[in-house]
């Protein structure tokens, strides 16, 4: 699963540039943004393809290992999500401070945490308006579970609901296919944001916008291509 090999150019906003001093050389841009949120988008839909084939166990014993899959593909696409987002941050920043945005507002203050600082950063840039009431709660919550993917203990724990009707460990009941879908909700709600509402005076982010959005849609039309391979398995 991925992006039509002839479309990847374009599609992940690679570039390639020729210098004129000297030999002629060539410069390669690659925006990592748009491989993390592929890798969500694929992880996503084989964390629900994993959910599928649990459903279809004949009983508990032979849902163990789709169920295990399912936490690996979930816990991939919450944590690539979140990557996606650290990546976004570096050109978003980089606008802002081009553009003079980001002296704008107070911004996060000393010691803030990371997520405070993608959305202020987003803020700056883009027309977010009433989204940034939810994202500061979504943001909260993604980055909490890619932190605690990193910095998960090894303690005993109480066993945790699973959606399947069965009490598994922590992590599992965490990492499971509706918490892949919430982050990558986040994620593609984040590009739509960054590729449609750039703050109209601020000149390098309507040209960055209208840059990015074949990136966007074609990563909503590997989305819609997932979404229909696991709901026709």
């Amino acid at each position: 699963m991925g992006l039509d090999s002839a479309d990847s150019a374009a599609a992940l906003n690679s570039q390639g540039i020729a210098r004129s001093s000297g030999l002629p050389t060539a410069q390669l841009k690659h925006s990592l943004w748009a491989t993390w949120s592929e890798l969500a988008i694929e992880h996503e839909a084989a964390a629900w393809g994993a959910r599928s084939r649990a459903l279809s166990a004949s009983g508990p014993a032979d849902r163990s290992e789709p169920m295990e899959d399912e936490f690996r593909a979930s816990l991939q696409a919450v944590t690539t999500a979140a990557f996606a987002l650290d990546a976004l941050h570096v050109p978003v920043k980089a606008i802002a401070e081009r553009d003079g945005a980001g002296q704008a507002g107070s911004g996060p203050g000393r010691g803030a945490r990371r997520e405070a600082i993608l959305r202020e950063a987003l803020k700056a840039v883009f027309l977010v308006g009433r989204l940034n009431n939810r994202w500061v709660r979504e943001f909260k919550w993604l980055f909490n579970l890619r932190g605690g993917a990193v910095h998960y203990g090894e303690s005993a724990e109480d066993p945790a609901p699973h959606p399947l009707g069965l009490s598994v460990s922590k992590a599992h009941s965490t990492y499971r296919a509706e918490a892949a879908t919430r982050a990558v909700d986040l994620l593609m709600e984040v590009l739509h944001s960054a590729a449609e509402q750039p703050r109209p005076n601020l000149k390098d982010a309507v040209k960055w916008s209208a840059d990015i959005k074949p990136s966007v849609r074609k990563l909503d039309e590997l989305r819609a291509r997932s979404q229909q391979t696991t709901d026709s398995s």
